[in-house]
């Protein structure tokens, strides 16, 4: 659309009384903000954090960068020569131990401190999801006009259209089941993972224990560039896909003017909120660009006169050319923003007032922009580590022990002052009586002095010197010392608990749980206070957003339900119990999982469940696993087979019995035959000496040998036929097999 001179000379003159409009209020800001003091507490904060003061400082706190003033160097105090400027610095511990703990607790690697639950009471949202149309007008059917514009605004801040577009109706599907939560759960914590959203958070919890304030802004579009490979014309190659996705970043409390004192502790109740941010000359040029929604014009003018602040509106000379490495102010304003404001800065809307962002730099509007929030929330969540009385920033650590850390300072340097005094003695010279021999009044070793003409009416040279020693004070410093450094455990209440102090409890199970009740309500107030002020809060944005770009099987009417204080600040405390429990769960009457108990402990040990479970291979491995027999068909299974094998040991104890017989039956009979014919062969050999007996006449002698050899083969005959009915009786005995005696007499038998 073409636009003449004039038209563009009285559109760019109505930005600017817009611009001079936004400026006061952000004047106004900065000055509410100094003036109720909290700049100077914080900056004492950072000091102490530091470990500096007037006294040791070189040079100006580099954590004035923020504030708008001009005094960015402050006065450093000199001491008096040769007093001591150290300081013990317990500020920095302290406010490090408190912030660890917390962050340890409410942002563990293995969990998340929220979680998605179906609302109790359903609405509108699921009865169209549900395709429960009757009775509904046509217009309502359709997505609310918040959903709708929600979408433009994250077109005009990145490019493209911004004339209000209507949607179609949402598809008819079934109601939300449980599924759904569990993506529109997985989906947030995508976009907390592409952000790096723990990283953000301990950096508020972080600054929140140090100055006693710690910001969070989102979510807020952001272009985040994904890379992945492709293969073209038979060739891999990489595609970059830009896309737009939330995103939530820590704020700097000094980059950070609400609408103050009318927002009391809550910045929600104000009607505006300043950013403010630095941005090189180069980046502000790469702005300019009708794709892009900002005011070509307005940029150029802030191009050439160069940066300036809001204490120094004095423009630089014509001539100015600007580095690309010039450091400009650019301030985002947060509010309501008039129609008529609105289209001056080429911004449509159809009502009146609107929440918008307008983007200043120099005292000049380059960019308004619809909010991405339409009910005007803004984008902020405070973190304080305890509250403030009337005052959206509240007080830390360091502040806490702001006295302790002083007292203890002075403490300490009085001690080393003292030290010095004392560590020598003060020594008084009568100047009249003696002189150094080298014109030097030090005292050295072997240092020679003469005796003066006109000091003869001194009888002892030694009166000329006076030695006076200063008394130590070393017990009663150390004393201080030591009562300023309980007072700090005492008004923090952190390190006992951190420290695992126990005073006097007694260490017995009553006394340590005792302990842990007491030391753990520090720490469920502020895990409290995170869940109202920055978790429940932020999530419910996050929320609100997907219901927009979210995939549409995660929509539907759910509630945020934060769990810092109830679980995970529990879980910390229960741990010693859990372990007792899972002895426990393996006992089925108690109908208690003992997966799930361990996962707990696990969790308490801060190892994460997933490295120790089942992966789904092996999961399915497992579901395709026949399932295991009931106890008492494994017990009738192994009865069976123990009687089987009984019945096979008998018969093959039967079998090895009777080829025992036969073989002894064998030798019997084989014994028999042998003594058969040793039988006969003496017979024989008895008939031939009886037949030569009678044949032959013999001598006395003669007959009187054979008689001998008669008797002898008598006997032998007689041994024989003995050992034979032995053996016989010892063949025909049957032999017992093995196992068979009874039971408990197998030692007798």
């Amino acid at each position: 659309m073409f636009e003449s001179a004039e038209d563009r000379a009285a559109r760019l003159s109505k930005v600017q009384v817009f611009a001079d409009s936004i400026k006061k209020k952000r004047n106004a800001a900065i000055i509410a903000r100094k003036r109720s003091g909290i700049e100077e507490v914080w900056q004492e904060c950072e000091d102490a954090y530091e470990g500096v003061d007037d006294y040791n400082k070189k040079s100006g706190s580099a954590y004035l960068k923020g504030k708008s003033t001009s005094d960015g160097l402050r006065e450093v105090k000199k001491s008096a020569p040769g007093r001591s400027t150290v300081i013990p610095n317990i500020t920095r511990p302290y406010v490090d131990a408190a912030a660890a703990r917390l962050s340890d607790m409410l942002i563990p690697t293995d969990d998340i401190n929220w979680a998605l639950e179906d609302s109790p009471v359903k609405d509108e949202v699921e009865l169209q999801q549900a395709g429960i149309q009757q009775g509904i007008p046509q217009e309502a059917q359709q997505p609310p006009s918040m959903l709708r514009r929600i979408g433009n605004s994250i077109a005009e801040t990145f490019g493209g259209t911004q004339q209000p577009q209507q949607q179609p109706a949402p598809p008819q599907q079934p109601a939300p089941t449980k599924k759904s939560v569990e993506i529109a759960a997985d989906t947030i914590k995508d976009w907390h993972a592409e952000c790096r959203y723990h990283s953000e958070v301990r950096k508020v919890i972080e600054s929140s224990a140090r100055i006693g304030v710690g910001i969070l802004k989102g979510p807020h579009p952001t272009k985040r560039r994904s890379r992945k490979t492709v293969m073209t014309d038979n060739r891999w190659g990489v595609e970059v896909e830009i896309k737009v996705s939330p995103a939530s970043t820590f704020t700097s409390a000094w980059n950070f003017y609400p609408d103050y004192p009318a927002c009391g502790n809550d910045i929600q109740r104000g009607s505006f909120v300043f950013e403010r941010d630095d941005i090189t000359a180069k980046s502000l040029s790469d702005l300019r660009g009708a794709e892009l929604g900002y005011i070509d014009e307005m940029i150029d003018l802030c191009l050439k006169e160069g940066p300036t602040s809001p204490d120094n509106n004095e423009a630089r000379r014509e001539d100015y050319t600007p580095d690309d490495t010039d450091l400009f102010e650019i301030w985002y304003y947060y509010g309501f923003v008039s129609k008529e404001d609105m289209e001056a800065a080429g911004c449509e809307c159809s009502n009146e007032y609107e929440p918008c962002v307008v983007t200043m730099v120099n005292n000049r509007v380059i960019k308004v922009t619809l909010s991405v929030l339409d009910t005007g929330e803004f984008p902020f969540d405070v973190m304080v580590w305890q509250d403030r009385l009337d005052h959206w920033a509240g007080l830390g650590v360091a502040e806490q022990i702001g006295t302790c850390q002083k007292s203890l300072t002075g403490a300490v340097r009085a001690l080393q002052d003292n030290m010095a005094l004392s560590s020598g003695p003060q020594i008084i010279v009568d100047t009249s009586k003696i002189e150094p021999a080298d014109g030097k009044w030090n005292i050295t070793p072997r240092k020679l002095w003469r005796k003066l003409i006109d000091s003869e009416d001194m009888d002892d040279v030694r009166k000329a010197f006076t030695i006076i020693s200063i008394e130590t004070r070393q017990v009663e410093l150390l004393n201080i010392i030591n009562y300023w450094t309980r007072e700090a455990e005492a008004v923090t209440s952190l390190p006992m608990l951190l420290q695992g102090q126990m005073g006097s409890a007694p260490d017995t199970l009553g006394g340590q749980q005792l302990v842990n009740n007491n030391g753990s309500t520090v720490l469920r107030r502020i895990a409290r206070t995170f869940d109202d002020r920055i978790t429940e809060p932020h999530l419910g944005r996050y929320y609100e957003y997907l219901l927009l770009h979210g995939p549409e099987e995660a929509k539907g009417d759910f509630v945020v339900k934060p769990r810092g204080s109830s679980s995970l600040v529990e879980r910390e405390l229960q741990k010693r119990e859990t372990m007792q429990l899972l002895g426990a769960s393996l006992n089925p009457v108690y109908e208690v999982n003992p997966a799930k108990v361990m996962k707990e402990v696990l969790k308490g040990m801060r190892f994460d469940p997933d490295n120790f479970g089942y992966s789904e291979e092996e999961k399915q491995a497992k579901a395709n696993q026949q399932p295991p027999e009931p106890p008492q068909a494994m017990v009738a299974k192994i009865n069976a087979e123990a009687k089987l094998q009984v019945e096979q040991l008998r018969a093959a104890d039967a079998k090895e019995h009777t080829a025992a017989q036969e073989r002894l039956e064998a030798a019997r009979q084989e014994f028999e035959a042998g003594q058969a014919e040793l039988d006969r062969q003496n017979a024989q050999v008895v008939a031939a000496i009886n037949e030569r007996m009678n044949t032959t006449t013999l001598s006395a002698e003669e007959k009187k040998n054979l008689d001998s050899i008669k008797a002898m083969l008598a006997s032998t005959a007689m041994k024989l036929k003995v050992q034979q009915n032995l053996s016989a009786q010892t063949l025909a005995a049957p032999s017992e097999p093995a196992g068979r005696a009874p039971n408990g007499q197998a030692f007798q038998r």
